[in-house]
């Protein structure tokens, strides 16, 4: 079977459809970037479900990653979110 590498739900729980996402995969990290598919139909809230936990970076605020499996992030209207996911912590300079 194929798992999907990550499932997307808008506000209202419901699966998000106007949402254009592109995983990509490095080594083992995998890279996702999120984009709202009409900068006028943004979802805003958006919760993000991963497979499994991992250690979530987003590569546009610089800072600690968070352990989890499940993120809620408010996509902006104009940039896309670019999130990396590693099962274990990565030394960055």
């Amino acid at each position: 079977d194929v798992v999907p590498s990550l499932t997307m739900t808008g506000p209202d729980g419901l699966a998000a459809t106007n949402v254009d996402a592109h995983v990509f995969r490095n080594g083992g990290v995998q890279v996702m970037a999120l984009q709202a598919m009409t900068p006028w139909g943004a979802p805003g809230k958006l919760g993000v479900q991963l497979p499994a936990s991992g250690y979530v970076y987003d590569m546009r605020q610089p800072g600690a990653a968070q352990r989890t499996a499940h993120m809620d992030i408010v996509l902006d209207p104009i940039e896309p979110t670019l999130l990396a996911v590693s099962a274990m912590p990565l030394f960055l300079r």
